[in-house]
């Protein structure tokens, strides 16, 4: 019996997790699409490996790498269309709402506690700096979601971006604007 109706890959019941289509690949089961499948297989499969440590931090933090943070987010992922398009959005519109939640704690110290642009925001008080961390672990969160929607963990995108940077220092590229500096 085949597991879904629309579907014309003619998978029994029990292999329904491995179907392309399930995992949002839009095909028929072409060689695309298996080999999309089986590379997101075998990036889940690694996510799902590591091993939970004891101590303080890794207790939260599933191994202390990004990727043991990732899995650890992960694990607490509650959001619509987890898997499509729709949870890519979801983490995107989600993430911006939370910059703007960082930025905001950031003005409030300009404008109520007299923060001027020089002072160090170490000197900020600490009531006001955990506040401002726990806003960026919170986008950290939806970085780390947004980044498993789109198939890669985040030491994929830290080295990706150190990467960029580097080229860009080796090219005398750092400031000026565009992506494609």
């Amino acid at each position: 019996m085949s597991h879904d109706r629309g579907c014309r890959c003619g998978r029994e019941q029990d292999e329904y997790r491995s179907c392309p289509k399930r995992r949002g690949i839009r095909s028929n089961c072409n060689k695309e699409s298996l080999i999309a499948a089986w590379d997101l297989h075998k990036q889940e499969k690694a996510m799902n490996t590591a091993k939970i440590h004891s101590g303080p931090i890794q207790q939260t933090v599933v191994d202390g790498s990004l990727n043991g943070y990732q899995i650890a987010a992960s694990a607490t992922a509650i959001y619509p269309g987890q898997g499509t398009f729709f949870g890519l959005c979801y983490c995107g519109l989600k993430l911006a709402g939370e910059a703007g939640e960082f930025t905001d704690k950031v003005g409030k110290q300009l404008r109520d506690a007299g923060a001027q642009p020089g002072d160090s925001p170490k000197e900020l008080p600490r009531v006001a700096r955990e506040a401002m961390a726990l806003e960026l672990g919170d986008q950290l969160w939806y970085i780390a979601n947004a980044a498993k929607e789109l198939g890669y963990t985040l030491e994929q995108i830290a080295t990706m971006n150190i990467q960029k940077l580097l080229d860009r220092q080796q090219r005398g590229m750092l400031s000026g604007s565009g992506d494609k500096r």
